[in-house]
């Protein structure tokens, strides 16, 4: 399989190279290991793996704070995600020109934490799309618990 194959699979997949050609972010700002699927103009799928290398996990924390990825670090993970499905939407790849950045939250629910060892499902579909802003929808789950549920909205500029 050569890799513009694996970045560009059957039904959008895409390993973390052509992920990384898209968004800006590098470890350990990085919070989607691969696309599973991506329709373009509808919705994406995706997955982060926690592992114990992760620099969350390392941070000391209060007895009662479970040691997990923070809810802020999954709803970065969701943005990352719409980021993704918006270029692939617009049918474009990001030029230095480029300016999409995440806008605002307008609900989130948290639920489960996610911990080590576990892979945390990523889901964001399009509510609105318009010429400069876009509304999204995203879930996540870890173990079939939701982690996170969120509307969210995403601006960009062009160049």
């Amino acid at each position: 399989m050569s890799a513009e194959t694996a970045g560009n699979g059957a039904g959008g997949a895409m390993d973390v190279q052509a992920i990384m050609r898209i968004l800006p972010h590098r470890y350990p700002l990085l919070f989607v290991d691969r696309v599973t699927e991506c329709v373009p103009g509808r919705h994406i799928r995706g997955i982060k793996n926690v592992t114990r290398g992760e620099p969350f996990l390392a941070q000391p924390r209060s007895s009662r704070a479970p040691a997990g990825m923070p809810h802020l670090l999954v709803v970065e993970a969701l943005a990352q995600i719409a980021v993704i499905l918006t270029y692939r939407t617009l049918g474009r790849e990001p030029t230095g020109d480029d300016l999409l950045f995440f806008a605002g939250i307008d609900t989130a629910r948290f639920g489960a934490t996610v911990g080590c060892g576990e892979t945390l499902d990523l889901h964001a579909e399009i509510v609105r799309l318009r010429k400069s802003a876009g509304w999204f929808a995203g879930r996540a789950e870890a173990g079939g618990q939701a982690v996170c549920e969120v509307r969210m909205m995403a601006a960009w500029q062009t160049g």
